[in-house]
């Protein structure tokens, strides 16, 4: 799948991982987690000096709605909400 490998080379260099994805219809759902050099290109991102509140979501919206909007799509987080989205049964 084309798309998914693109996604994949625009998150690695951020310590992020494809967890999985799901295919429903003509959408792509993917679900992005956080992989081992994470804290390395976290740590060198403006978010995480700048002493504002909520650093790792701002960092994490501002790379992956980057991604999303390539894409054509849109990111959903779990602190959005109410409602919440399905987390746990994705």
């Amino acid at each position: 799948m084309k798309e998914l490998g693109s996604i994949k080379e625009q998150i690695t260099p951020n310590g992020l991982f494809i967890m999985g994805h799901l295919n429903d219809n003509d959408d792509l759902l993917v679900l992005i987690g956080t992989a081992p050099k994470f804290w390395t290109a976290f740590c060198d991102a403006p978010e995480y000096g700048d002493q504002k509140p909520d650093p790792i979501d701002r960092w994490s919206k501002r790379i992956i709605d980057d991604v999303a909007h390539i894409h054509g799509g849109s990111a959903v987080y779990p602190s959005d909400g109410p409602p919440y989205a399905p987390f746990i049964a994705w």
